[in-house]
């Protein structure tokens, strides 16, 4: 657990710590930031670039993932949203906890807590969906690691996916991410199209650079010895684990 220089849970706790500044470091990679605008003053905290918890003069307290429903994330969240509240993760579907109350709550970015009322919370529907997903996204992770072990999948080129070959200059990431945008991952899952350049950034971005380069290596050279159940089950579970913070499914 992250250790932060004051405990903040209201907005005038958070002005209290601010004083005189708009902004002021709290933690690793955590600010505090006052914001006015015409009509209210915020005070967020800020982890990253994303405002995980902002308070308004009002009362009112709005909790936000960003799409990175991430351990560290919801422990941001976790020491700075209201007391008696919290945020739990089961079946990679965020709740958020009532613990006065004793009611619970899906987990939605843009929730608001006011005066001991939740709005924004999302419904059964969405717990429906989120599970259907996590199939799909099961489904593509399997069918992509088979077709890999098969050697049915070559190395990256010109000819796959844009989102996911083309990378943006500054950042050195996939368009697709840098673009938040998941439409292109939605039409590979629906077309079983198993794209040479995903699964390497998958492999990249949540195994070792020795997993990397050995899976890039079989699909260049078709060598991989006693590797190949092992990599299928490190496959599965880097490209799962991508699609899950893609689409913001707790992981």
């Amino acid at each position: 657990m992250t250790r932060f220089n004051a405990t903040i849970r209201t907005f005038e706790t958070a002005a209290e710590y601010l004083g005189k500044k708009d902004s002021r470091p709290i933690g690793h990679n955590t600010r505090v930031v006052k914001e006015n605008d015409i009509s209210i003053t915020t005070i967020s905290i800020k982890y990253h670039d994303t405002r995980v918890v902002v308070f308004d003069e009002f009362g009112r307290t709005v909790l936000n993932s960003g799409g990175w429903k991430t351990p560290t994330t919801k422990d941001r969240i976790n020491a700075f949203c209201p007391a008696g509240y919290s945020v739990s993760q089961s079946n990679n579907i965020w709740t958020l906890n009532d613990r006065i109350r004793a009611r619970d709550y899906l987990f939605k970015d843009g929730l608001v807590i006011n005066g001991g009322i939740v709005m924004g919370a999302g419904s059964e529907s969405d717990i429906k969906e989120i599970l259907r997903l996590k199939k799909r996204i099961r489904k593509y992770a399997a069918g992509i690691a088979a077709a890999w072990a098969g050697g049915k999948i070559k190395g990256p080129d010109a000819g796959d996916c844009f989102y996911c070959y083309m990378r943006e200059v500054n950042s050195g990431i996939p368009l697709g991410e840098h673009n938040h945008d998941i439409s292109h991952l939605e039409s590979h899952m629906e077309e079983s199209y198993y794209v040479p350049s995903l699964l390497l950034r998958a492999v990249e971005k949540y195994d070792s650079p020795f997993v990397t380069g050995m899976i890039y290596s079989h699909m260049v050279n078709g060598d991989i010895g006693n590797y190949k159940d092992s990599a299928v089950m490190w496959i599965k579970r880097a490209v799962r684990r991508y699609f899950y913070h893609e689409f913001g499914i707790g992981g």
